[in-house]
């Protein structure tokens, strides 16, 4: 059993089980996540990746302390395994080919992205996925926070968004992740300070109990990104379709929706990035 890496925002704190799947286990301290993952799920910042994940589905509690983990007789120092840097501060943006490569994105998503996702707010024929009364009243509820968004009432659509939706973390949450990544990009470029404002409200806004959504929301709105998010950055600041597509697939299969949704949000973001902020 062994730690291959471990992401840079992780604390100190005793952390108990909050959830196990195939290929994640979280536990919880408070709002703060730790996640053991495998090398498919790759990096984050909170995220421990390891060979055996099924060794960390055992305990109920873990303990971390000055990067050292402890569950029963196991001890971990992690300062000696691979540090996940999280941040993009190494990137060095051009406007031109993102904004040419915004438009492929929006391409392999709607082609792409499952069935109930929110791409539909891209191709209003994905519409005819959703059957249910609760998928329709879903998909009223966001066009509606959409419509409110587009208007310039930001943190009254994030405020219908939050929590809307199905699935481990709501789709309504990994849409506002989606933007507050974009967000961030889009004030590197642009340098206009009154977007560190509008994330700081975005985030407050779209405060939640769920753990996963609260944490996703909280890195995103700081300009952390796990290792799948922060690989189609790079390619979607290059100029290769082939990679684009890959880096992006690879996000789409991310959760059932949770991929999808988050990459919609982001998308949805640049597109009408002028209702935020003026780019020269």
């Amino acid at each position: 059993m062994n730690i291959i890496s471990s992401g840079d925002c992780i604390v100190s704190g005793n952390y108990q089980l909050h959830s196990k799947f195939e290929k994640v286990v979280n536990f919880s301290n408070g709002k703060k996540l730790l996640s053991f993952v495998t090398k498919v799920t790759g990096n984050g910042p909170v995220n421990i990746v390891v060979n055996n994940i099924d060794a960390f589905k055992k305990p109920d509690e873990i303990l971390l302390k000055n990067h050292v983990l402890i569950y029963g007789a196991n001890i971990f120092k992690l300062q000696n395994y691979s540090h996940y840097n999280s941040g993009i501060d190494e990137i060095k943006f051009d406007q031109n080919i993102i904004s040419e490569n915004i438009i492929k994105l929006l391409l392999i998503l709607i082609k792409q992205s499952a069935p109930l996702s929110l791409a539909f707010i891209f191709d209003k024929s994905r519409i005819n996925n959703f059957f249910s009364s609760f998928e329709k009243k879903f998909i009223q509820k966001v066009n509606s926070a959409i419509e409110k968004i587009k208007q310039g009432e930001i943190i009254k659509g994030i405020e219908m968004l939050r929590g809307c939706g199905f699935g481990f973390t709501p789709s309504g949450d990994d849409f506002i992740t989606g933007m507050l990544n974009a967000f961030y990009i889009i004030h590197k470029i642009s340098g206009k300070q009154d977007l560190v404002k509008l994330r700081r409200k975005i985030y407050l806004t779209a405060q939640t109990e769920n753990i996963i959504s609260h944490n996703a929301i909280h890195f995103a709105s700081k300009g952390r990104f796990n290792e799948v998010f922060k690989a189609l950055i790079f390619s979607l600041n290059e100029d290769n379709d082939e990679l684009l597509k890959k880096n992006t697939i690879k996000l789409l299969q991310t959760g059932e929706t949770s991929g999808a949704d988050t990459l919609t949000g982001f998308l949805f973001t640049f597109v009408n990035k002028n209702t935020f902020v003026n780019i020269n």
